[in-house]
């Protein structure tokens, strides 16, 4: 029996607002238009991931990334993925576009990634990022048209070592055809390790959350034995035998810290049936059903469906009327607009900078060329005047020696 190993991480969590690296077309991105295949392109310094070098990478729309061969379709729980990959937000995507570029020669993006590296990392001052590889999956829906989520991978490598680097800008839904979005990293091996939240209703919480000081990021070192997270500590994570688990009886038979569900397996028409990680169930319904509904028991009529994860922190829904849940939702939407707002004026300052920086190349060369040219017509000008200056010698001399002959007859 192989031993699959997942590490829960269950530090706290720090919280702040999310800054992506630019992307885009304005970025020099490709963008690839959404569709159900994956897209495959090779780098020129490897990705070592696991101990393994990987040239080739394989980008899915439906928030993961693959080395070295393609990824089954749909999507596949990371225990069971059996792939080298990492996985962002792993869900069934029904829309939205996704950029990628990668590049070994935009050096102000790999000093600010070695320069987050070296911050984070204290023994990775010697690393130096070689090539960096940007995904970015932009605006992409679930199946049920729940938002639009924006989020990316950064990949920094010298050939030797490299880092994964994790951004959420935007996640409003955690759930897509009845699947719950995974994040994490998955091994050929079966090993495979996951980050906060996934698999689970709060994984949407990950936006502006990091696992380190310098940023809203998480980041992991991803060449060694094993994925290196900077809060390293084997009292921060938790080890579960999914093998043991698998084999202790019947598969299907949910472990007992699932959450009750309160529909008791008879969810409503209409309501989707939401299976996380652990195979724990529960009916989730988009819309309040009425406490009547047909097939629900007396008890769980008078249950309510767990709160939001976001809204239950500030006991935004219970006791409220209708008119504070609208405000609430106005906050919300406010507060991401404000986001939105923010990156894009940060975007545009980066942009001016750009612009300013290759004016400033631009009038450099400008100068040098000048001084070329002037050189030039100098070098030109004081051949001329030699050309000039020894044709008056060899002029002079020829006089000389014409009047010396005629000086030499007079006297003969």
């Amino acid at each position: 029996m192989r031993l699959k190993l997942v590490f829960l991480i269950t530090l706290p969590l720090i919280c702040a607002q999310t800054q992506l690296l630019d992307y885009g077309e304005r970025a020099g991105d490709q963008r690839l238009e959404f569709s159900a295949g994956q897209h495959a392109t090779t780098m020129d310094v490897p990705v070592v991931y696991m101990e393994v070098p990987y040239s080739d990478i394989y980008i899915s729309p439906n928030g993961i990334v693959g080395f070295g061969e393609r990824l089954p379709d749909g999507v596949t729980p990371l225990q069971r993925l059996n792939r080298s990959a990492i996985a962002p937000f792993y869900a069934p995507a029904s829309d939205g576009t996704v950029y990628y570029r990668s590049t070994s020669s935009d050096q102000r993006l790999l000093r600010r990634l070695t320069d987050y590296i070296h911050k984070t990392f204290a023994d990775s001052m010697d690393f130096q990022t070689l090539q960096a590889t940007i995904v970015t999956w932009d605006g992409i829906q679930n199946k049920e048209n729940d938002g639009r989520a924006t989020f990316q991978l950064a990949l920094a490598s010298d050939g030797m070592i490299s880092y994964a680097l994790i951004q959420f800008l935007a996640l409003p839904w955690s759930a897509s055809a009845g699947t719950y979005a995974q994040s994490g990293f998955a091994m050929p091996d079966g090993r495979y390790q996951s980050n906060t939240n996934s698999g689970g209703p709060d994984v949407k919480e990950l936006v502006g959350l990091s696992n380190n000081p310098e940023g809203t990021s998480f980041i992991f070192r991803i060449s060694g034995s094993v994925i290196e997270d900077p809060r390293e500590n084997p009292d921060d994570y938790e080890y579960t035998n999914y093998d043991q688990t698998d084999y202790d009886g019947d598969d299907k038979k949910p472990p007992a810290q699932c959450p009750v569900d309160p529909y008791n397996d008879r969810c409503p028409e209409g309501c989707n049936i939401l299976t996380d990680e652990r195979m724990c169930s529960r009916c989730v319904c988009a819309e309040p059903q009425p406490d009547n509904a047909e097939g629900m028991t007396d008890d769980a009529t008078h249950e309510k469906l767990p709160e939001p994860p976001h809204l239950a922190r500030h006991n935004l829904i219970e006791n409220r009327g209708p008119t504070n849940a609208v405000h609430t939702q106005e906050k919300t939407e406010n507060s991401g607009d404000t986001r939105n707002e923010e990156e894009e004026r940060r975007q545009e300052k980066e942009r001016r900078l750009q612009q300013e920086t290759q004016r400033e190349r631009e009038r450099l060369r400008q100068k040098i060329d000048e001084r070329r040219r002037e050189y030039d017509r100098h070098q030109i000008q004081r051949q001329q005047e030699e050309r000039h200056k020894n044709q008056e010698e060899k002029m002079l001399q020829g006089s000389m020696h014409e009047g010396g002959q005629e000086q030499c007859k007079c006297l003969c």
